[in-house]
């Protein structure tokens, strides 16, 4: 193991490396917070680590404890996105003709007001036929805003302008 070496506070100063960034993130943005990396409010990984009053095998288990939560927040905040993403969340059920599609739906319930005779909610379906299926609550995305020169666009009537 490599025996760490302190550097005289001169060449710490020399070496230090200075975050710059403007005063204000751009537009839409915020500067990264601590407590905004962990989903859940509060969470610091460290409080369930034991110190064994060593300093530097302490040190050595605090960079693992917070590179695993990290890894493990980022592997959390990747399957929600490839959720949100997703487009295999659909089934296919194909009939030879539409007056076979048509009995289907009437026989099996799925008929009727507010119901589409093409597009079902499958957790509706499901409900329907009694078998539990848990829904998945999905974090919607911000939408973007319009570019600037899009913005005050108007459409002209058909006839002109008058």
């Amino acid at each position: 193991m490599k025996k760490l070496e302190r550097l005289d506070i001169g060449d710490m100063k020399r070496n230090t490396a200075r975050l710059e960034r403007p005063a204000r993130p751009p537009r839409g943005h915020q500067w990264p917070n601590f407590d905004t990396l962990f989903v859940g409010p509060n969470i610091n990984p460290l409080d369930a680590m034991d110190m064994t009053g060593d300093p530097e095998q302490d040190a050595d288990a605090e960079g693992e404890v917070t590179q695993t939560a990290f890894m493990q927040n980022e592997k959390e905040q990747l399957d929600t996105y490839r959720q949100m993403i997703d487009s295999e969340f659909f089934l296919v059920v194909c009939f030879q003709s539409r007056a076979q599609k048509e009995e289907f739906l009437q026989k099996s319930g799925l008929e009727g007001p507010g119901i589409s005779d093409k597009y079902l909610d499958g957790l509706r379906v499901a409900k329907h036929f009694g078998i539990d299926v848990a829904p998945i609550p999905l974090p919607t995305k911000k939408p973007s805003l319009m570019p600037r020169a899009l913005r005050d666009i108007k459409i002209i009537p058909k006839g002109g302008d008058s």
